[in-house]
């Protein structure tokens, strides 16, 4: 579904040099598969999200989608970002209706929509009544969520959407997040810094180091459901940790110019 053939992203530095971020990378993400891509702030996981979603191009190289190039933005790959990013002039039914809308759906067939979407994601009319100010952080992100779910996306693009979230919220909204997965089997492209986010969610990891060009892939081989206190799920962590392409030091996260709460366990 999703491929990278030799993908290299610079960026233009103010002494006129630049700044490479991606070197040579080839990646294929089929389709529904739970893609995580891993690695310390900096090291071009955000990146490698906005080229797959279209916000950027590459510098060489090309970012296919179903056989074609892509080129822009497209509503068949869904951004959800760290922040939820909901108009706050809008209730959340609105906020979940505004793509619809663009879509063209109206009338009874758009409130049946949204109302559907709520409970999906474990939101009540009254909840729908609310504006985004009095919502706390995991009802923000559920109201992102379902404001692109309801969009029925190919592949769902998520920028550490949970990291700012207390530990219990995030646990929840994992679990949340894989059962609607499993039940859509929509392609999830997943970025964190979290070794443990990424053995729970992911069928395959993406380990990206902090030198451009370093990056290897890593399947995760637990069963679903998974234990995180099991053996096996520690094991996996302590793989994916050995896993990078090259050594993770401390001073690499101490000195990272977008270190933004180091590497998490």
């Amino acid at each position: 579904m999703i491929v990278l053939e030799r993908v290299f992203k610079s960026f233009p530095l103010d002494d006129g040099r630049s700044e490479p971020v991606l070197s040579d990378l080839n990646l294929t993400v089929s389709e529904g598969e739970f893609l995580a891509i891993l690695g310390p702030s900096g090291c071009g996981k955000t990146t490698l999200l906005n080229l797959i979603a279209g916000f950027t191009a590459p510098t060489r190289g090309r970012v296919l989608f179903n056989g074609t190039e892509i080129d822009r933005p497209a509503p068949e790959r869904a951004v959800v970002f760290q922040d939820a990013v909901l108009f706050p002039w809008l209730t959340v039914s609105r906020n979940i209706a505004f793509g619809l809308k663009l879509q063209g759906l109206k009338g009874k067939n758009l409130d049946e929509k949204v109302s559907r979407y709520l409970a999906i994601m474990g939101l009540t009319e009254e909840d729908g009544a609310k504006y985004p100010h009095a919502l706390s952080g995991g009802m923000s992100q559920r109201v992102s969520l379902a404001r692109v779910l309801a969009l029925k996306p190919k592949a769902l693009l998520m920028d550490e959407p949970f990291s700012s979230l207390d530990v219990d919220t995030r646990e929840r909204l994992q679990e949340e997040l894989l059962r609607l997965w499993a039940a859509r089997r929509t392609t999830v492209i997943y970025v964190t810094h979290s070794v443990e986010e990424a053995a729970y969610l992911a069928d395959r990891v993406l380990l990206l180091g902090p030198s451009p060009g370093r990056a290897r892939t890593v399947p995760v081989p637990l069963k679903r459901p998974r234990n995180r206190r099991s053996e096996e799920f520690l094991a996996t962590k302590e793989a994916l940790r050995g896993g990078f392409p090259e050594p993770l030091c401390c001073a690499t996260f101490r000195h990272s110019p977008h270190l933004e709460g180091g590497f998490r366990p």
